[in-house]
Order: structure tokens, then C-alpha cells, then sequence
């Protein structure tokens, strides 16, 4: 009996090591989709901001014993029909992330913020869509930091 009461207490000793040993893709893409529309009374009130929405959603997990992975991104801006997407490579530590879009277009951070993400955007993110290529998000505008959501993964499928 002290033998599983001492092997009991292990366990529960052990299970918040476990927990705390989640990278931060398996921690924060358990929701694999994470997005924000914003709406005309936001936008008006933040008139320099030029992404209207904005999304994020787990790609590729990569090496877990490293904490790189893959993300999905993409967004829609003001007074543009096309949709700019890409992938990036991130490498996480427990707390945050940082990540590099494909064909050198850009960086960004990933953050946990509350029961979502923080997306801080570089010195420099543009991406291109289907006829043309985005406004460079690290320039220029209001959309240096976006706070996304938990959301179906139907909303990270934008065409």
C-alpha cells in the first residue's frame, strides 16, 4: 500500500512537469485556427490600420524536440479583393514564438493572449496575393500588433 501511495504521489508530483514541458505549438495550436475580422467601427477608429482580417493556423509541427514548426497565414487589407497568404518557420521557446514567412517577406512574433494569440508584426511583412502584393505591414500603418482568437478552421480557409 505505501508502494502505491508513494508511486500515486509521484504521479501527481510529476504531472505539472509534464504540462510546463508543452512547447509552445502544443500549448497554442490545440485550436488550430486562430483569426480576427475587424469591423467598420474599428476600423474607423483606427484609421492608419490597413488589415481588415487576419489569421494564423498550425501547419506543420516540425521537430518537437527542437520547438521549430510551421504556421499558415494570411490576411485581407483595406481597398484590396486579393488575399495575401503564406507559411512561415518558427522556432518557440514556452512562452512565444518567432517566425519567418517564406521567400524572405517577412518576421513575426506569436505571443499567448489570453485564450489566443498575439501577433506582433516585424520591421518588415508583406506577402503576395493573386494579382498583386500586400502593403508592408512593418511599415507604415496601424497593424503592428493583432490579437487573434480561437475560431473554427473553416475561418482559416480565406480565398
Amino acid at each position: 500500500m505505501r508502494k502505491l501511495i508513494a508511486s500515486l504521489a509521484l504521479v501527481v508530483l510529476a504531472a505539472p512537469a509534464a504540462i510546463a514541458e508543452e512547447s509552445f505549438y502544443q500549448k497554442h495550436f490545440a485550436p488550430p485556427c486562430y483569426a480576427r475580422s475587424y469591423d467598420a467601427a474599428h476600423l474607423a477608429a483606427h484609421p492608419l490600420q490597413r488589415v481588415t482580417y487576419f489569421y494564423v493556423t498550425g501547419g506543420d509541427f516540425g521537430e518537437p524536440d527542437t520547438g521549430a514548426f510551421i504556421v499558415d497565414f494570411g490576411f485581407l487589407v483595406k481597398n484590396s479583393p486579393d488575399v495575401f497568404y503564406g507559411s512561415a518557420s518558427c522556432d518557440s521557446t514556452m512562452d512565444a514564438a518567432q517566425c519567418w514567412a517564406e521567400g524572405d517577406a517577412g518576421t513575426f512574433t506569436l505571443e499567448a493572449s489570453g485564450d489566443g494569440l498575439r501577433v506582433g508584426i516585424g520591421d518588415h511583412l508583406t506577402l503576395e496575393g493573386n494579382a498583386s502584393f500586400s502593403p508592408d505591414l512593418g511599415r507604415g500603418g496601424d497593424d503592428k500588433v493583432i490579437i487573434l482568437h480561437p475560431e473554427s478552421p473553416l475561418a482559416c480557409i480565406v480565398q
